[in-house]
Parts: structure tokens; sequence; C-alpha cells
């Protein structure tokens, strides 16, 4: 009975079941404190990630009042079961709700469904798309690294950056090997692997690293995966809810005198 009731919720609830999660971080730089917003795998047409779901994304995005909302790829889907395919136009579309200014990066479902298509619709709904760009939004530095299925990171990109700087990939696995130690490094992908248990965590890991979800510092710079909104392959999620994540930055404690 027990299980029965764990995939009911799984399958049936925990999908659709949205939460916003907020978390407090030192950002190098700043002067004052900002609000971003990070939103990712948002997967329109997977199993619960319709027209509904997208409108309570958008509004617990803009209920949260941020200077930023970063998109970190996957907009669309690959083979999901029981997932309608959304054409990327539709997503931008109702993603274009969201009233703080926004960048986007691409993912793996993004290259292999087309990326210059994906991008040409956020451009179209006027959501600028970093691939190997730079952007500076509300006095912080954006660095947006292509994924390795859409075209390949450029790292040279974050080789000088000055803070406050935040690097956005999809993957979390880019973040290896960057050059220079500035920045945050804001990621997706893992989904903190749809299914996660306690004391043990994510059962399924789609990187080379255990990234389960929230911060870390693998690489000698913090790191924040975002567990994202929809479902990959299995439409499953349980101890995993679909997540607007809400990064409160704030400048760094004055030295000692």
């Amino acid at each position: 009975m027990a299980v029965l009731a764990l995939a009911v919720w799984g399958f049936g609830v925990g999908p659709g079941h949205l939460r916003t999660r907020r978390t407090t971080l030192t950002l190098p730089g700043l002067t004052e404190p900002r609000t971003v917003v990070l939103l990712s795998d948002v997967h329109g047409g997977a199993p619960h990630v319709d027209d509904e779901m997208l409108g309570r994304v958008v509004a617990a995005v803009n209920d949260a009042h941020p200077h930023l909302v970063l998109l970190l790829g996957d907009y669309v889907i690959d083979g999901v079961i029981g997932g309608e395919f959304m054409p990327p136009e539709h997503v931008a579309a109702a993603l274009a709700g969201i009233e703080a200014p926004t960048l986007a990066v691409l993912g793996n479902h993004d290259g292999w469904n087309g990326p210059d298509s994906v991008e040409r619709a956020f451009e179209a709904a006027g959501i600028p798309v970093l691939r190997n760009e730079r952007a500076t939004v509300a006095g912080i530095l954006v660095a947006g690294l292509d994924d390795p299925e859409a075209g390949g990171p450029d790292r040279s990109i974050v080789a000088d950056l000055a803070p406050p700087a935040i690097i956005a990939v999809h993957d979390p696995d880019v973040a290896a090997g960057l050059p220079g130690t500035v920045g945050l490094v804001v990621a997706g992908h893992t989904h903190g692997g749809q299914v996660a248990l306690p004391l043990y965590g994510s059962i399924i890991q789609p990187t080379r690293r255990r990234f389960d979800d929230g911060l870390s510092a693998p690489f000698g710079r913090p790191l924040f995966v975002t567990p994202g909104i929809g479902t990959s392959i299995v439409p499953v999620r349980i101890g995993v809810p679909p997540t607007v994540d809400v990064l409160l930055l704030l400048p760094p404690a004055p030295a000692p005198r």
C-alpha cells in the first residue's frame, strides 16, 4: 500500500507540486542586495507542464519581485513518456510574462531540437539568449555559456570576469575547468535526480559528478544547482518538487578594523 501511495504521489501529484525556495548568499562585489530568480528545465509539454503550470511558474517568479531572472535551459522535451512536444515559441511566449529583466542560456534538449530555432523563439519574445556571451543587468555581470549539445561552451569568456558576476550554465559539469575564480555559477540539468531518498539523496545522476541540488563548491567557487520544473524520460518527482529558486544576494560583510 505504501509503495502504491508513493507511486500515485510521484507520478500524479509530485510533478505538479510547485514550490518557491529562498536561499541567501553573499556575492563578492555587490554594494547592495539583489534578488535573482533561477528557472530551469521547464520542459514544456512534459506531463504536468501545460499552460496552467507555466502560468503558475510565471506568477511565482513575479511574486518574488526579482532584479534579474536567469533561465537555465531545456525549454522543450525530447522523449519524455506521456509528453507532447510544446514548440519553443509557445514556451517563450509564456515566459515572456515574467516582469523582471530576463536572460537565458540553452540546454541539451534545446540542442537536440535545434538550438538556433529555440534561440530565435526566445529572442522574438524579448528574452535575450546568451550563447558564450556576457551582459550586465542590475549591476551584475552575467556570463552565459552554451551547452555542449547546443554548440559548446567557450570558457574563455569567464577568464577576466570582474565582480559582482554570475556564470550561467545548463549542465553543472560545464563548471569544471573554468578559468579564474570570480563568479557564482548557477546551473540546472539534474532535476535533483527527480527522485530523492532520505539520507541518500537523488537516485539518478545525469552528470559526471554528484550534483544533487542546492549549493556546493566543487570547483573552487560556489555552484548553485536548481532542480527545475519539468521532467525527463520518466514523468516522476518524489522528494524533489518543481522549484522556483529565489536567491537573495548580499554584499560581503565589511572587513573588521
